[in-house]
């Protein structure tokens, strides 16, 4: 059985949404994403609302990553004027399951899950990734974002992911709050 999912990434001066499938715990189907200006929309929430007047409706669950702490009871953005309230999410979007996660946690969790296929060696010995070992992952953006989880794949300096990947994974199903 699939879900039908909204995948939204949010920093301080783009917000991206695009029309996620997951079944048995993986994306099976992403669309492509939807560019959105921050400055352009007063909220999130209005922001939400153009995206779903652009699709002409949208699915009840979301996967929010955010560029930012989201712990507390408002989520604040350092180049965004916007405001997310966690506890308002459901009724604000009108959605019926949501998760929210810093955006280095949602490509930590992708990146632990994605195929050789999604990784470009740049220098190093050209031998296949371990089957086990620890990801650290460095990028710049509005700060210099990190994260560094367990996987199931290593990742060495020598690899980097060919594209930002915004997918959901199996680590969604097991966040999503109803």
């Amino acid at each position: 059985m699939s879900e039908t999912v909204v995948a939204v990434d949010i920093g301080g001066t783009h917000a991206r949404f695009a029309i996620a499938e997951v079944a048995g715990g993986r994306v099976v189907s992403l669309d492509e994403a939807t560019t959105l200006h921050t400055a352009h929309h007063a909220s999130f929430q209005s922001a939400w609302e153009a995206f779903a007047r652009r699709e002409g409706g949208v699915p009840r669950s979301v996967a929010i990553a955010v560029a930012g702490p989201v712990r507390g009871d408002v989520i604040r953005f350092t180049n965004n004027p916007w405001l997310i309230r966690p506890a308002l999410i459901g009724e604000k979007l009108h959605v019926d399951r949501h998760v929210l996660v810093n955006d280095f946690e949602a490509v930590g969790h992708t990146v632990a899950q994605a195929d050789e296929g999604y990784f470009e060696r740049l220098s190093g010995p050209d031998e296949p990734l371990p089957a086990t070992g620890t990801i650290s992952i460095i990028g710049p953006g509005t700060g210099l974002g990190s994260r560094i989880s367990g996987a199931t794949a290593a990742i060495t300096g020598s690899r980097r992911p060919k594209a930002a990947i915004s997918t959901l994974r199996r680590w969604t199903a097991s966040r999503m709050r109803s």
